[in-house]
């Protein structure tokens, strides 16, 4: 392992010493990801193209997308910072030769590329080419060639970020291909999107105006404050290493990858956990560097900014996947149809599903406390996932439970779903 980028590439293009001392960095662009998921990401990321040495995950990382002006940019001049300024970012106008070159070149480390537009003029051509840098940057190898052109492949292992105003899913449609589920596991589309109009951020400290502010501030200081916190991480990781063992570090990234997947309720095979597991590096990466007194933040912090962009990514990629335990399953297929003369509300609340008919349509009424217990999975994804499939009822708010009355009695609040879910 060694100080990144890697100088033993064929391309080492990037020679930029550091500005500022670590303290800098921390207080001036790592503490903005507390205001920021998509900076948390970017960062952790940063830190889990370190880590990934440890581990057995292949070459993989996450492409940003949402309008102009989100701070798509923002997000990677920020991770660019753990190792340099912001000419530690490459752009996609590449061709796969100097795409492997550079990929090595990162070698456990991060590749930042930018402005995925403009990768190809040609729709088609754009979409095929990056469907190929997608396989091959998962592979960790480049294409072998005569021994006349070069003495050996290139090789990697490492985490990229990616951004563009296209998710890598409109870009493949729009060059009349569609995504494989290989290539959504290995670069996965992350909408930039807080749902507040900030863009990539979900709040903003005290003093501050406005996001598009606080987003040119960071940028300030990102061409001031940079290249310590890589150099940090690798020595103190590598000594920890050297003190205790490789298998030490590995070990101590499988806990909390594990945590991350428990945490979210991650099923244990599939796409979904094939999507999970990577932004589960990047949170158990994050809090090594939390451990090795290089980031600034709290085990929750982390927890929270990338289980946001997680919960982001799973939302709008196509995982269908069974969502109820066999539990919940078989109750759907009888539930129960309390007599007319059941009028204890206790009693009634306390049956885990009910039959009732709203707005002459038959639902299936599910106890709050059942439901929880017996779905598979994150509960904002499965109840997203319902909703979108037109199996979950919400109320005239949009809340995910409703107001229920059986027999004149006035129940808690239930999950309705149709009576057909099981199919």
């Amino acid at each position: 392992m060694k100080i990144f980028p890697n100088p033993n590439a064929r391309t080492f293009n990037y020679s930029c010493q550091a500005k500022g001392t670590l303290e800098q960095w921390k207080n001036k662009v790592a503490e903005t990801a507390k205001y920021s998921p998509y900076i948390m990401l970017g960062l952790c990321s940063a830190f889990a193209g370190m880590c990934i040495y440890f581990t057995k995950i292949e070459s993989g990382g996450f492409h940003a997308h949402g309008e102009s002006s989100s701070g798509k940019s923002t997000m990677l001049e920020s991770a660019a910072s753990v190792f340099g300024d912001s000419s530690y970012i490459l752009d996609w106008n590449i061709t796969e030769a100097a795409f492997e070159q550079q990929a090595e070149s990162r070698n456990h480390g991060l590749l930042l590329t930018d402005e995925l537009i403009l990768i190809d003029s040609n729709r088609q051509a754009a979409a095929q080419k990056m469907q190929k840098f997608v396989y091959m940057l998962g592979s960790g190898t480049g294409k072998s060639r005569s021994h006349i052109y070069q003495e050996r492949s290139a090789s990697w292992q490492l985490v990229a970020l990616s951004n563009g105003e296209e998710a890598l899913s409109q870009h493949a449609s729009s060059g009349l291909m569609s995504r494989k589920n290989g290539e959504i596991a290995r670069f996965i589309d992350v909408p930039v999107d807080c749902d507040n109009g900030m863009g990539i951020f979900n709040s903003l400290p005290e003093g501050v105006s406005s996001s598009a502010e606080y987003a040119e501030g960071l940028k300030e200081n990102c061409n001031n404050y940079y290249g310590t916190a890589g150099d940090a991480f690798v020595r103190k990781i590598l000594a920890k290493a050297n003190q205790k063992s490789y298998e030490y570090i590995t070990n101590q990234l499988d806990g909390y990858i594990t945590k991350f997947l428990e945490k979210n309720k991650v099923g244990s095979k599939g796409l979904e956990r094939r999507i999970a597991t990577r932004f589960a590096l990047a949170y158990a990466s994050g809090i090594l560097g939390i451990k090795t007194k290089v980031l600034p933040f709290t085990e929750k912090e982390v927890f929270d900014g990338i289980t946001h962009c997680y919960l982001k990514a799973i939302d709008q990629n196509p995982i269908k996947k069974v969502v109820f335990t066999q539990k919940l399953l078989n109750t759907l297929k009888n539930p129960c149809k309390p007599k007319k003369s059941l009028v204890d509300k206790d009693e009634l609340n306390n049956l885990d599903v009910i039959v009732l008919k709203i707005k002459g349509e038959h639902y299936a009424a599910v106890n709050p406390l059942f439901f929880n217990n017996n779905i598979i999975g994150n509960k904002k994804s499965v109840i997203n996932q319902l909703v979108s499939e037109g199996k979950l009822l919400t109320d005239a708010q949009g809340k995910s439970t409703r107001q229920c009355k059986v027999n004149g009695v006035k129940l808690s609040r239930r999950y309705c779903l149709k009576v057909d879910v099981v199919s």
